[in-house]
């Protein structure tokens, strides 16, 4: 393994709940109000295509990318987690899926080898890194990506305008479905880094995709299907105008 620079963030740290704890795993599933079946759909709705090959960073108990094992090629689940990474482990043994492949890494310390992949997915992970570093993760996403492959992108991220950020926050709050507390609520604004969407608009095109479909289903939430372009082998740099 390389080793990382001593100035690079640290994604391995914890925020929010714990998911090195045993009983928060085993009930993220129903928190999350997520099953294998439902996330089928999903991998069938984005036309996900049985003869290509699926990354998930962020796989959390697996529920997505043993959904996409059933149906396609290959799949790298990807997770900080050991006890997440477990959890999936066993579902696919017992399921007896020989095509998942279980990595323990993040967005910035994960090292590809083999193939570019046709398709990577994340849901609910990406606000775990400050917005500097999602431009990170998401130029690291974008070279792990075959060419005109496509990246699904699932997150709390916020489309109320700026200036009202304490009413659509404790709204939020207060309109908790009653899966994750108040308090896990509350820790998700006051210590973790989901940001504005035409910030993720900005920082997807900065790594080099094309956005194909940007939705907002509500003022907390959106989701991103983009295409890595076919003429574009690396992610490009961005330039700067100097004063």
């Amino acid at each position: 393994m390389i080793k990382k620079p001593t100035w690079q963030y640290d994604e391995f740290r914890h925020f929010g709940v714990d998911f090195s704890n045993q009983e928060e795993v085993r009930a993220y599933d129903s928190k999350q109000g997520t099953t294998i079946e439902k996330e089928l759909q999903l991998v069938t709705g984005l036309g996900i295509q049985p003869e290509q090959s699926l990354m998930e960073f962020g796989c959390g108990t697996g529920c997505f990318a043993i959904a996409a094992a059933q149906h396609c090629r290959s799949v790298r689940a990807v997770d900080v987690s050991k006890a997440m990474l477990e959890y999936t482990s066993n579902r696919a043994e017992e399921l007896g899926l020989k095509n998942l492949v279980i990595c323990h890494a993040g967005f910035l310390s994960y090292q590809h080898t083999g193939e570019p992949v046709d398709w990577i997915v994340t849901k609910y992970t990406l606000h775990h890194l400050p917005d500097a570093w999602k431009l990170v993760a998401l130029i690291h996403i974008h070279n792990c990506l075959a060419s005109d492959g496509s990246l699904f992108l699932r997150d709390v991220v916020f489309s109320f305008p700026p200036s009202e950020y304490a009413r659509h926050y404790q709204e939020w709050i207060d309109g908790m479905s009653g899966t994750f507390t108040r308090d896990e609520f509350e820790a998700h604004i006051r210590d973790e880094f989901s940001t504005h969407g035409f910030v993720m608009e900005s920082l997807l095109k900065a790594a080099g995709f094309v956005i194909e479909e940007a939705n907002y289903p509500s003022s907390m939430y959106a989701d991103y299907k983009c295409k890595k372009p076919s003429n574009h082998a690396s992610a490009p740099d961005a330039k700067y105008r100097g004063d």
